[in-house]
């Protein structure tokens, strides 16, 4: 369970791997808690979610493929531009 503010939603998707809520909303938090709790079926839904989430767009690997495909995105634009 994460607040939906700052970077939070960009790891969390409300429902689907977790439960995000309002920032200051303690009623929503109290809620989503009690729900996760009582439902066993859920909490282990949204564990294999994350851990697949995880593996699959935050892997070492992942991460260096898009560095480089940035770092290669960048360099072309500043060879076509003529400064390199």
């Amino acid at each position: 369970m994460v607040s939906s503010s700052g970077g939070n939603p960009d790891l969390i998707t409300d429902g689907v791997n977790g439960y995000t809520f309002s920032l200051g909303d303690y009623h929503a938090l109290a809620q989503r808690i009690l729900h996760i709790v009582d439902d066993e079926s859920e909490s282990q839904r949204f564990t294999k979610s994350a851990k697949e989430r995880i593996r699959d767009e935050m892997s070492l690997e992942t991460m260096i493929a898009r560095f480089a495909h940035l770092y290669r995105t960048l360099g072309d634009k500043h060879y076509k531009a003529g400064t390199g």
